[in-house]
């Protein structure tokens, strides 16, 4: 069974993984197109998980 740690982990990262595709959906909704998407998109998931990298890294470590 996973740990508290290792679920709250992957609790956080599927939320913001989720809030990128939502993201990603209202972009192509505004009138973005696919290819203006993926080119900005590494960019984005950047952005979203940078600051909370150093924040999780604790996180599911193995001992």
């Amino acid at each position: 069974m996973a740990s508290t740690k290792a679920r709250d982990a992957l609790v956080a990262a599927a939320t913001l993984s989720a809030a990128l595709v939502e993201d990603r959906y209202r972009r192509i909704r505004a009138g973005e197109s696919p290819l203006e998407g993926a080119a900005t998109a590494p960019a984005r998931a950047r952005r979203a998980f940078g600051p909370v990298e150093k924040g999780l890294s604790g996180y599911a470590v193995k001992a």
